[in-house]
């Protein structure tokens, strides 16, 4: 049996959470770690002073990021996370590097820019850092940013007057040995993709129902919050559906689990097919549904749901040489009308489609 493909609001959904909650610790990281860098050129500095102008340089340029990663961090806490944030960063890790690179080339000579060995690796761990972002497209940008950084270290440091007192054999040996620099980036952009693959994969196993490959619980509640703040914020409405499918223990009994199974995919693969793309299905427990239906009225919302039925109805589940029939049961709620509150919602949607389970199922009940 193929797995089932990945639901639309999987990436805008629970990837971009752990995306956005990987960028916020990021932002940490980044300003202890600039913060334990700054303390070597501080206390070389307060030792010697300004003389020493590799550390003077550091420390300059330290005490400048620094406030620029605090700035980005206090920044993300007001702002809504959005996906070239991540990527917008993950360049300018990279580009800091550089920068920084260049100021010792400039202000030393090519050995502490082309030479380095103490600042380089430091391209390894931002190129780590954007495999964090769960996305491919950080990564690549990351890792050309890397590439060209670094070749415009080379080129800056063969113009430095120190490169004077080396013969063309010596300057082209030193040059070959930049290959390797290169084959690091490239093996650091690769790792962070291979970063990027496998946490998309746990936030999968997180976040998608192993059977249906629709959302589960854990992973709608947070759209659903995300949905009310829009509405709240711009004074619209939206709809939930919660639904489940009728008689399905009966199904179980008769005909085994498997036979149950077919009916909760074919009746998750129905509901996404027949809604919106804006529209977001989830399961919620057992055999239960819940649909998030933005823009869309009470009205709207039990239409729609009641044309799911009627389809459902109408096309029954063939199975091992028989059909199966697929009836659901639905309740609806409307924001604002009914509530104001995520779990009053779907209270009250549940409490409705209980009601239609009284009422003899296969309907679908609103307001």
């Amino acid at each position: 049996m193929n797995a089932p493909e990945r639901p639309e609001h999987f990436d805008t959904g629970p990837l971009a959470f752990a995306a956005a909650e990987n960028e916020r610790l990021i932002a940490k990281l980044r300003l202890v770690i600039v913060a334990l860098l700054t303390l070597i050129p501080l206390s070389r500095v307060m030792a010697i002073g300004f003389k020493d102008p590799v550390y003077s340089v550091t420390l300059v340029f330290n005490l400048c990021v620094l406030a620029a990663a605090l700035g980005i961090l206090l920044l993300q806490r007001m702002v809504t996370a959005r996906v070239w944030h991540g990527r917008a960063t993950a360049v300018l890790d990279v580009t800091l590097i550089t920068a920084l690179l260049a100021l010792y080339t400039v202000a030393v000579g090519h050995e502490a820019g082309m030479l380095n060995r103490h600042t380089f690796p430091i391209y390894l761990i931002a190129l780590a850092g954007a495999g964090l972002r769960l996305d491919r497209a950080a990564v690549l940008l990351a890792g050309a940013t890397a590439l060209v950084g670094w070749t415009f270290i080379i080129w800056l440091s063969l113009q430095q007057p120190s490169m004077a007192v080396f013969t063309p054999e010596q300057v082209r040996f030193g040059l070959v040995e930049q290959t390797n620099r290169f084959m690091l980036l490239v093996i650091g952009t690769l790792v962070a993709l291979a970063i990027v693959r496998v946490g998309t994969r746990l936030v999968e196993l997180a976040a998608l129902d192993g059977l249906t490959g629709t959302l589960n619980r854990s992973a709608f509640e947070p759209l659903l919050r995300r949905e009310l703040q829009r509405a709240r914020r711009h004074g619209r409405h939206f709809a939930i559906g919660y639904l489940d499918i009728d008689e399905l223990k009966l199904v179980n009994d008769r005909y085994g689990h498997a036979r149950g199974d077919e009916a909760i995919r074919a009746v998750a693969q129905r509901l996404g097919s027949a809604l919106r793309k804006s529209d977001v299905v989830a399961r919620h427990a057992g055999d239960q549904f819940v649909v998030l239906m933005p823009e869309a009225s009470a009205a709207d919302a039990v239409k729609r749901l009641d044309a799911i039925r009627a389809l459902l109805v109408a096309h029954p589940l063939a199975s091992g040489g028989m059909e199966l029939p697929l009836r659901i049961t639905a309740g609806v709620a409307c924001f604002p009308d009914d509530a104001t509150e995520a779990l009053t919602l779907l209270d009250i949607a549940d409490s409705r489609l209980l009601a239609g389970k009284r009422a003899g199922r296969d309907r679908v009940v609103g307001p």
